[in-house]
């Protein structure tokens, strides 16, 4: 469904390979703006809604008073406090005596989420804030579609963040382990083979050592396998930031923002998604003013055609029908189960506000108007208004004798009257220091002209 928030329109839809759905998202508005965001749990679902149900009021505390260039550092410490308060929500249970108890404690605490957020300033124009960890993805498109990435993946398969966790661990030399990947000749790299995300909330067993610690302890009572080595972290909390300044009216100025699980990504590439997008709701559409007459139902079909362009992928590469696709039961695994074709997806499509006319400053309105005083005239008026001055002002100077420009040193006599002056007035003036020369040769032509 299409929400509102501090002038920011989305469009949502969520299709489900897991029972229950892995994935959550929300919009908030925070801080002269709105946050939305899309989670993606793994291991369950329990984590996920747990840190979705914290994240809204984290947002507000860290977000309230920072300015527009800190949102991003303030996203960064709001999922920090979500994450930190994840693991002391798992430290604070009892140690597990019974299966119950296991899957309470020791079950949340293998479970994770990965977490895009998304902060859009209102007024659309300045920066907008990217906090993100995991493989959930944001990426802003123009009207005509070009893609811009604003965040990178946190997986073992990136090599940036394979060096970055051998760099941390160098002592560890079983850090990953591979398995075959879907393409011919391709590998899929898992964290210590348990996960193959490498920056997510949760995952406390993995990233807390009095957690691996507990979860390695009950593992041989409760049939579990223990953490190969209980030297964490080996997954970070810790947000990748990023800004893009949005409402300069450049030519790729970005129009939207799709915010995704990796139920999307998997399937289409950034430039895929945002000429998608483009191609739904128009370039015309999307340009200036008129992106704000786009309906929420557009923006709707908009996310959910999106899911149906996957699904149809993801159909035609296993030689079935999109009916038997969708036939598959979700949660289950096997060729009865939707989780062996495809992973949950969510889909975020968010207008970015028009942005105000920018604002003129009094003396770029027109080069001529100097009237700090009062309020300018709307530019059709003043155009008129000095058109007659200009023109009564040439009528004058052609009607007057020239004079020829005298450089003086002395101070200018104030400006005389245009009454006759008795001839006393004329021997004073003569006589005063203050007149020019020109003036004083214009009398003596005067007298001897008589």
């Amino acid at each position: 469904m299409a929400e509102v928030h501090q002038g920011v329109r989305t469009g949502v839809a969520v299709y489900a390979a897991n029972s229950p759905c892995e994935d959550m998202h929300l919009q908030t508005a925070v801080g002269g703006g709105s946050v939305v965001a899309v989670l993606d749990g793994h291991g369950g679902a329990r984590a996920v809604a747990f840190a979705r149900n914290k994240l809204v009021a984290a947002l507000g505390e860290a977000l309230d008073g920072v300015p527009p260039t800190g949102v991003g550092a303030a996203m960064q410490g709001a999922l920090l406090a979500v994450d930190d308060a994840l693991l002391a929500e798992i430290k604070a249970k009892p140690y597990p005596t019974t299966e119950a108890e296991f899957d309470d404690k020791i079950g949340l605490m293998e479970q994770g989420a990965c977490a895009s957020l998304v902060w859009i300033p209102t007024h659309g124009r300045g920066e907008m804030a990217v906090a993100h960890l995991g493989d959930t993805r944001v990426v802003a498109g123009s009207p005509l579609g070009v893609a811009h990435a604003l965040c990178e993946v946190h997986n073992a398969a990136e090599p940036a963040e394979r060096a970055r966790l051998q760099a941390a661990l160098p002592k560890d030399k079983r850090l990953f382990k591979t398995y075959p990947g879907a393409e011919p000749g391709s590998l899929k790299y898992y964290v210590k083979g348990i996960v193959q995300v490498t920056r997510a909330l949760g995952d406390g067993y993995l990233k807390d050592r009095e957690l691996a610690r507990l979860h390695n302890k009950a593992a041989p009572q409760f049939k579990v396998s223990p953490l190969p080595k209980e030297a964490a972290p080996y997954v970070s909390p810790h947000a990748q930031v990023a800004s893009l300044v949005i409402g300069r009216g450049s030519k790729d100025e970005p129009a939207f923002v799709v915010v995704a699980s990796d139920g999307l990504w998997d399937h289409m590439t950034d430039g895929e998604v945002t000429r998608f997008v483009a191609s739904r709701l128009t370039a015309a559409a999307l340009a200036g003013p008129a992106r704000s007459q786009i309906s929420d139902a557009a923006l709707n079909a908009t996310a959910q055609a999106l899911i149906d362009a996957v699904l149809d992928k993801v159909a035609a590469g296993f030689e079935l029908t999109r009916a038997e696709l969708e036939a598959k039961v979700a949660g289950a695994r096997g060729d009865s189960g939707r989780r062996s074709y495809h992973d949950d997806i969510t889909v975020i499509v968010a207008l970015l506000p028009v942005p105000p006319p920018a604002a003129v400053p009094a003396e770029a309105s027109s080069p001529m108007v100097r009237q700090p005083s009062r309020p300018l005239m709307p530019i059709a008026e003043v155009g008129r208004d000095f058109s007659v001055v200009n023109t009564t002002a040439k009528m004058q100077a052609l009607s007057s004798p020239p004079v020829a420009p005298v450089r003086s040193r002395r101070k200018r006599a104030p400006p005389t009257s245009t009454a006759p002056c008795s001839v006393e007035q004329s021997q004073a003036a003569e006589s005063s220091p203050l007149q020019t020369r020109a003036q004083r040769r214009l009398k003596r032509q005067k007298r001897l002209g008589r």
